[in-house]
């Protein structure tokens, strides 16, 4: 005592229960947030660009976010951790329209999870991801 946790992992299998949930601990509660990967507005997925799919998640070295994009212009990833920190960025310039494939190689990062978002001028997608080393 006092006991330091270094890592915890979960993983559901159950789709149906996936992003949403309480985890107890004797008196120790631990609640996290649901991220579910929507934009924020249903319109702007149509209108401006959409993740078509991102994968492998969970991944070990390398994840791809397959974009598509309706025109062309400027896209900024940017990647947090588990406490908001911003700890990666990728700026994708003049894109033009069509699928884009754009690989994600966080050498850099431990396990975990991250939190990405993909803006693309006042357009956001966000969603999380596992690294798993």
């Amino acid at each position: 005592y006092p006991i330091t946790w270094k890592k915890i992992y979960l993983a559901e299998t159950d789709d149906g229960k996936k992003d949403q949930g309480t985890l107890y601990f004797d008196d120790f509660t631990i609640h996290f947030i649901e991220s579910t990967g929507v934009n924020h507005s249903e319109k702007q997925d149509v209108e401006n660009f959409r993740l078509e799919k991102q994968y492998p998640n969970p991944f070990n070295a390398t994840s791809n976010f397959q974009i598509q994009l309706v025109d062309s212009g400027d896209i900024t990833f940017t990647f947090y951790d588990i406490s908001g920190k911003e700890v990666d960025k990728m700026l994708l310039l003049n894109r033009q329209p069509g699928v884009h494939v754009v690989p994600w190689r966080p050498k850099h990062l431990p396990s975990g999870i991250y939190f990405y978002n993909i803006n693309k001028g006042t357009y956001e997608i966000h969603g999380k991801i596992l690294l798993i080393k």
